[in-house]
């Protein structure tokens, strides 16, 4: 190895152990569950209640990046997979694609359908199209500018993305605990080790009008391939801003993302699946 790639590589250890002081104490701060998480599966085939259920998992010892639903009685909480490989198509026959597909039987009838968009789409079981994540007014260095940001009114608009080590300490009949292992019994497991992971947001696609950034810097991606590590696998906590101009068109906008591990040494777990977040603004008073 010559000295410039020494230097390289110095340089993204010093910076992953940075981004894990900083990402501990994210963690530890934070109180309730989010709902957002990245996690690693295990599972080596996929799980029975798919259509495909047996054959063996494109998602397997890949990153995967999940939605907490958390229901008002909480023995009922689960995760949806959003950022997954998965197959589609005919059984006999199947594709592997870079993203959620759910694959099912309802009332008999053979149902596939997307599941990697923020907020999710469920029209095609007759629950309505969800609306993008609204674009308003920022604060602080986005004065003047329309951002996402937590709103009451939207279930899917906190964007704070975190690891699933926060879920690990919680005893047995905690919400966090049937959050953690609530798909369980369908032959899905989140509770493996992200130890030693880097964990890296890659970006895929954008409107040319729609930005990226986080609470301290404006952009952090802006062209197709680009990478900003998020933190070590088992402390990550990370929240996408995603912003336009005052003067954009009111229109829709959107960003599919995905996250890969850029251990430096090692063996890298699998690129996740790709997500695709929809907004829409700017929404002026």
């Amino acid at each position: 190895m010559n000295e410039k790639h020494m230097i390289c590589r110095r340089r993204v250890i010093h910076a992953i152990a940075f981004l894990a002081i900083l990402s501990s104490f994210a963690a530890s701060s934070q109180a309730a569950m989010k709902h957002y998480y990245i996690a690693v599966d295990p599972t080596p085939t996929v799980s029975d209640w798919s259509l495909f259920g047996g054959l063996p998992s494109p998602n397997a010892n890949r990153l995967t990046f999940l939605y907490a639903h958390a229901m008002d009685d909480p023995s009922h909480n689960h995760f949806h997979t959003m950022g997954c490989w998965s197959y589609t198509g005919d059984v006999d026959d199947p594709t592997v694609v870079n993203h959620c597909v759910y694959s099912f039987l309802n009332e008999g009838q053979a149902v596939q359908m997307t599941g990697n968009t923020i907020p999710e789409q469920f029209d095609e079981m007759g629950m309505g199209v969800e609306p993008p994540l609204s674009l308003q007014a920022g604060a602080g260095i986005y004065e003047g500018k329309f951002t996402t940001g937590a709103r009451d009114d939207e279930i899917y608009s906190d964007l704070d993305i975190r690891t699933v080590h926060e879920l690990f300490p919680f005893e047995e009949g905690t919400p966090e605990h049937f959050m953690l292992h609530g798909t369980d019994a369908y032959g899905e497991k989140w509770d493996t080790s992200l130890a030693g992971a880097v964990i890296a947001v890659e970006l895929v696609s954008k409107s040319p009008e729609l930005n990226i950034g986080t609470s301290t810097d404006l952009s952090i991606l802006s062209n197709p391939g680009d990478r900003y590590v998020v933190g070590a696998g088992d402390t990550l906590a990370f929240l996408p801003v995603l912003w336009v101009e005052a003067d954009a068109p009111v229109a829709d906008y959107s960003v599919t993302l995905r996250f890969v591990d850029v251990r430096p040494m090692g063996w890298p777990l699998g690129e996740s699946g790709e997500i695709t977040i929809i907004t829409t603004g700017p929404q002026k008073d």
